[in-house]
């Protein structure tokens, strides 16, 4: 289930996709909302309104990269840290070495794409993501 991260002033600022069952509290000053919402919309009094249409591309992704701090504290966040350390143990090799070594995560870096696959996270969720640790 994916669910949006709302911050005080009904901004959705980032998507986190929890499986049924599972616990996870927002970061502090910001509440949870579930449905058909998108990242950069607000949710004000139950009232959602979509953001505005993007000059970017679709394809092209705004955030193209952010240190290890940022990658990791936007994971943490998200729940998912754990779970994407465990998948760069799994595929080790370049992968892990890029993890632990690297000075700046890219978004187009192939570990993403390794690491988010073994995660079945969509490009969407990955620009999330990416989204959330550039504003780190």
């Amino acid at each position: 289930m994916t669910t949006f991260v709302v911050d005080a002033s009904g901004n959705i600022i980032n998507a986190v996709v929890l499986e049924d069952g599972a616990a996870w509290s927002p970061p502090d000053g910001c509440s949870i909302a579930t449905g058909e919402y998108a990242v950069g919309g607000t949710l004000i009094g139950g009232v959602y309104t979509a953001p505005p249409a993007s000059v970017v591309p679709i394809d092209a992704h705004p955030v193209v990269a952010v240190t290890p701090r940022q990658a990791r504290l936007a994971l943490l966040a998200a729940g998912l840290l754990d779970q994407v350390d465990a998948a760069v143990d799994a595929a080790g090799g370049a992968t892990k070495i890029t993890w632990e070594y690297a000075t700046e995560i890219r978004r187009d870096d192939p570990m993403i794409s390794t690491v988010g696959a073994a995660l079945s996270l969509t490009s969407d969720q990955i620009d999330a993501l990416f989204t959330a640790a550039g504003a780190l």
